[in-house]
């Protein structure tokens, strides 16, 4: 069983960018939900700036809305190897197992560099 101790040791801050309807749900639930759409997981990456980037590429290259940056702290422990995402991104997919334990924090910015 995952715990709350896992969050303590050798910390590493994880980024993700979200659209309104994933942020409404953190700012109602103050923690991070699997919908049908992500059924394995959430991805994040280690990086603002990646995250950021993805967010603008989605906007500026797809038209979707725009994205909020929500961050948590995670025990390395927990991680296993990232895999590439849009190219060139490491992306961590963390199952509903370990999302439930994690603590949103919310960003009023996007623009990480």
């Amino acid at each position: 069983m995952i715990t709350q101790h896992y969050l303590k040791t050798n910390e590493r801050t994880l980024y993700r960018a979200v659209k309104s309807e994933e942020l409404d749900d953190i700012q109602q639930t103050g923690k991070f939900n699997l919908v049908l759409q992500s059924a394995e997981g959430k991805y994040f990456t280690s990086s603002a700036i990646d995250a950021s980037s993805y967010a603008k590429k989605a906007y500026y290259g797809f038209g979707d809305p725009c994205y909020t940056m929500i961050s948590t702290k995670i025990s390395e422990e927990l991680l296993s190897s990232p895999v590439r995402v849009d190219g060139h991104i490491p992306a961590y997919v963390l199952p509903e197992s370990i999302l439930k334990i994690l603590t949103p924090t919310i960003h009023n910015t996007m623009d990480f560099q």
